[in-house]
């Protein structure tokens, strides 16, 4: 009997190449853009501020800054480990907005049966990834990149599961998501490093240090986060975070004028 080969050079890019499938799939049935991201809205007299594109995508970018540069670098202070944590840092938070936009859509922003996306749905699924990349810290090193996926794919529906519970039924007011964020994160990584305890990691590990260059890198990835916490806060504000109602409001869309109406108003010009 031939034993089961271990080679991540196969099972993990066929992980990723199954379920970016899937997520195409459910994207295609189930996702639309809601009527701030959808250009059919949109004309030369829709007002800016009136449009949450423009308000809160530059929450978006800042929080993308934090995600992609802030955890990246933070997770790079294993000596030998510096650059494995950086790319699967990216790997990792790829694929948990991925899922996290499907998720969190179905309990929040899903009427008409229909996942309505924009970019506030993007700012939530960088906090399902930020979850992630938190519980991720307490597994680094310990870990392969296939179990760091599929860790994902099992915390961003409880994540989500508990966000909507605790938004719409509880309704606490968590400063900073220090609760459903960072607690939830944290103890969620614990109970994996209990899953994954081996008796032999007790003894340590040779390459548990750090360098000069891997600390550089991690004190890179904290001013990062550092820098940037404000703008999460804004993110997190409870009003901004309640559960979108079944049927949002409509933008203001520009009154159509009637042909004849149209007609009266030309005509009244050429007089005047």
């Amino acid at each position: 009997m031939k034993t089961r080969s271990t080679n991540l050079r196969v099972k993990l890019p066929a992980f990723v190449f199954v379920m970016e499938v899937v997520i195409v799939v459910l994207y295609a049935a189930f996702v639309t853009y809601d009527e701030h991201a959808d250009a059919r809205f949109q004309n030369n007299q829709t007002n800016p501020m009136d449009n949450a594109v423009y308000k809160d995508y530059p929450l978006f970018t800042d929080i993308q800054v934090m995600i992609f540069l802030g955890f990246g670098c933070l997770m790079a202070f294993f000596r030998l480990y510096g650059f494995g944590g950086l790319v699967f840092n990216f790997l990792t938070a790829t694929f948990a907005i991925q899922w996290a936009i499907l998720v969190q859509g179905y309990f929040q922003f899903s009427h008409d049966g229909k996942i309505h996306l924009g970019v506030i749905n993007l700012i939530y699924a960088e906090f399902a990834c930020a979850v992630v990349l938190i519980s991720f810290g307490a597994v680094l090193g310990k870990t392969s990149p296939l179990q760091l996926l599929v860790m994902a794919l099992l915390e961003v529906p409880v994540f989500a599961a508990t966000e909507w519970a605790m938004l719409k039924y509880i309704r606490i007011n968590d400063a900073g998501g220090s609760i459903l964020i960072h607690l939830f994160a944290c103890y969620f990584g614990l109970g994996v490093t209990f899953v994954l305890y081996r008796p032999q990691l007790n003894e340590g590990h040779a390459k548990e240090n750090t360098s000069y260059q891997s600390d550089i890198l991690s004190v890179m990835g904290t001013l990062f986060l550092w820098v940037f916490w404000p703008f999460l806060q804004l993110s997190v504000d409870p009003e901004r975070r309640r559960p979108a109602q079944s049927h949002p409001p409509h933008l203001h869309r520009p009154q159509r004028l009637h042909a004849h109406g149209l007609r009266s108003l030309c005509d009244a010009e050429q007089k005047w």
